[in-house]
């Protein structure tokens, strides 16, 4: 009987990504990425080549996959990721395209950007491994969070944003009996947490119903009650500004916090043996 050959086959993936950062020069890097979601999705990404372009950058990337079509897929999810990390660490967006013509506006309206080098790209590509294997959760919320970036949908752009700080809340809340009833206290619960007191909380200044205003926005876009008219467009947008800060700087601090919670965890197992 003929079968097919479960051979990995090399394969050049090239993906231009529109951005508002710098890269200088072309540099290459080495990475040991290993991916297998199924069968017939499984392979690897060894060599990454980065180029400055005059939207962003290219990165082209050898794969070793059984398919074509898999190869892409696993280009995708790998950079992917890594441009989930470079996000938050540079409060940036990065589109992903297969062409030079796809333009985001917002990369032609700055004039001042990050200059990324090589060592950017090897931390990023480095903590997004880290991330997905140990706080999948963490990097899904820099997915979201990336994706507020390049939306240019108010409603999209609302409800990436804010799944960006659910999720966290959702996964490292506090267990008691206010978080038990939901997102919203467990939001709570995770902004006290890193923040103290909700007078202390920067941006949001004070303003005890912030939450529960955003939380009840989300569930009507979300659920497709909110109508495409004027003056709700117009609430979401005075909104977004103060969620993107808000989102961004919980992500960096809760970070922190797990980063030092590990810390400190490591410290008493070493003083125990």
């Amino acid at each position: 009987m003929y079968t097919l050959s479960n051979k990995l086959n090399n394969w050049q993936v090239k993906l231009n990504i529109i951005c508002d950062v710098v890269i200088i020069e072309k540099f290459t890097i080495g990475i040991n990425n290993n991916v297998k979601n199924s069968e017939t999705t499984t392979g690897q990404t060894n060599i990454i080549s980065i180029a400055p372009t005059k939207f962003g950058f290219e990165i082209t990337t050898s794969v070793q996959s059984n398919y074509k079509d898999n190869a892409y897929k696993i280009a995708l999810l790998v950079i992917g990721k890594m441009l989930d990390v470079l996000s938050l660490s540079t409060n940036s967006f990065y589109l992903i395209t297969t062409d030079n013509v796809t333009l985001n506006k917002n990369a032609l309206s700055s004039h001042v950007k990050i200059i990324l080098a090589k060592e950017d790209f090897i931390n990023a590509f480095e903590n997004a491994e880290k991330y997905n294997s140990e706080e999948p959760q963490f990097l899904l919320a820099l997915n979201w969070f990336r994706k507020g970036k390049i939306s240019d949908d108010p409603y999209d752009k609302f409800l990436a944003f804010w799944n960006s700080i659910s999720l966290v809340a959702g996964k490292y809340h506090k267990e008691d009996e206010r978080t038990k009833k939901g997102i919203k206290n467990q939001i709570w619960n995770c902004f006290i947490s890193v923040w103290g007191q909700s007078s202390d909380w920067e941006f949001i200044n004070g303003d005890d119903k912030w939450i529960d205003d955003n939380n009840i926005i989300r569930d009507k876009i979300a659920h497709g009650l909110i109508p495409i008219e004027f003056e709700h467009i117009e609430n979401v947008l005075s909104r977004l500004e103060i969620l993107e800060k808000v989102s961004y700087k919980f992500l960096t601090d809760f970070w922190k916090k797990i980063v030092t919670e590990k810390q400190a965890k490591t410290r008493r197992r070493l003083l125990i043996s």
